[in-house]
């Protein structure tokens, strides 16, 4: 299964399969829908600099899912979202 070939390669640090496996638990690919388990990795791409991975958080903050709806958390995940993707013009 592709599963376990992605949570491998996630779990060595690899980002781009971190937000794999979290699309994969957000939308149900594979395995049951489970929001708690996408924002764990959403959240561990993001401290890596993803930008698209540290969007996925704040938006997962600001609709409540996987944690407590928290629009303050949101903006701050969206501020480092923005950061780190004005580093890239600079």
């Amino acid at each position: 299964m592709i599963i376990e070939e992605v949570h491998l390669a996630a779990v060595t640090g690899n980002v781009s399969s971190q937000i794999e496996l979290a699309d994969m638990y957000f939308y149900g690919i594979e395995v049951p829908v489970s929001y708690s388990n996408a924002i764990k990795w959403y959240v561990k791409a993001a401290l890596q600099g993803n930008s698209l991975a540290t969007i996925k958080v704040g938006m997962m903050y600001e609709h409540g899912q996987g944690v407590m709806n928290d629009i303050y958390e949101a903006e701050i995940w969206y501020k480092k979202a923005k950061n780190i993707t004005s580093s890239f013009y600079f």
